[in-house]
């Protein structure tokens, strides 16, 4: 920590009716520096006060996008797990296999490939739900790469 060190050398020179004028002057010179001081720590605390709210502000946030955050990735989730039922349905009425461990790679692949075209899951999701129940005769493994190539 650093240390701050001041010192103040007073040389005085005046004759003797004006000591006193002199003395006053001193006076209200170190009079000053007190004010100053006292309107730095009023600063300082107010600065101190303001981040402090700042602060506070900051907490109730990111609390508050924790929370809502939370509330919404559950949404998705459920979303998700609605459409991954959509998907094994139709694509099980349409021919394919898409039950269990190949229900499991399938929904990898459109991971995959809504990262590939940049498209939220939910929407890919809802792509392949609609291509699944109008085209019965696609391959499960053109699939995604047919979706890929629809959405913009």
């Amino acid at each position: 920590m650093s240390q701050i060190t001041n010192r103040i050398t007073t040389v005085f020179s005046a004759s003797a009716p004006g000591v006193l004028a002199m003395m006053g002057g001193v006076a209200g010179g170190f009079t000053n520096i007190q004010r100053s001081a006292y309107n730095s720590q009023r600063s300082l605390v107010t600065w101190d006060s303001q981040m402090k709210a700042i602060g506070t502000t900051i907490r109730y946030a990111f609390a508050g996008t924790l929370i809502f955050g939370l509330t919404r990735t559950v949404g998705q989730l459920a979303e998700i797990q609605r459409q991954v039922g959509l998907i094994s349905v139709t694509g099980t009425a349409g021919g394919l296999k898409l039950t269990g461990q190949s229900l499991r790679g399938f929904m990898d692949e459109t991971r995959i490939g809504s990262v590939d075209a940049l498209t939220p899951i939910t929407e890919y999701n809802n792509a392949i739900v609609n291509l699944l129940s109008t085209v019965r005769s696609i391959p499960q493994d053109e699939i995604t790469q047919f979706i890929r190539y629809l959405l913009p």
